[in-house]
């Protein structure tokens, strides 16, 4: 991964066989599609999988990629994550905000991006649960997911628009 990507210019395209790459010393600072050959298969053998990375990027569009660790969103705009196994969904940090970034149709174990989305929507997806908050003024939409850990008592229910959610209490 980390030679195909030094050789990519901006705006274009790395498609990953089934295999496991290492990322980690790679943050994302160019505007690339990253296409894996899967992420949901129950035996890893044949999935594409990366350790971890952090997109630092715009326009950066990820499908078909299981991470076993951290997926970090920097201060970016229009990321697309599709058909990937997240384990480790969050933010580079509290002021890396990511605006018009779109989850669908993957598995999201830990979210903690919401807390710095703006105009966030996860979509499609399956949702592990919710490790952090935001605020009212950077509501995010929440739509078709399949939502574990969501207690009426838990400190953490992200504001957002809710939409033909099954959610798990």
């Amino acid at each position: 991964f980390n030679e195909a990507y030094q050789a990519a210019d901006s705006g274009a395209v790395i498609t990953l066989s089934v295999g496991s790459f290492n990322s980690s010393k790679t943050p994302i600072e160019k505007s690339l599609t990253i296409i894996g050959a899967s992420a949901m298969q129950s035996d890893n053998q044949y999935n594409t999988n990366l350790t971890n990375i952090t997109i630092v990027a715009d326009n950066v569009t990820i499908e078909g990629v299981k991470f076993s660790s951290n997926v970090c969103l920097g201060n970016i705009k229009n990321c697309h994550i599709k058909r990937s196994y997240l384990t480790y969904l969050q933010s580079l940090n509290d002021s890396s905000f990511h605006t018009n970034t779109i989850v669908e149709q993957s598995y999201v174990n830990r979210e903690e991006a919401i807390k710095t989305g703006i105009n966030y929507c996860i979509q499609n997806s399956y949702l592990g649960g919710f490790y952090t908050m935001n605020t009212v003024n950077n509501m995010a939409y929440i739509i078709n997911c399949f939502i574990t850990n969501f207690n009426a008592s838990d400190k953490y229910q992200p504001y957002a628009i809710y939409r033909k959610n099954i959610i798990q209490f």
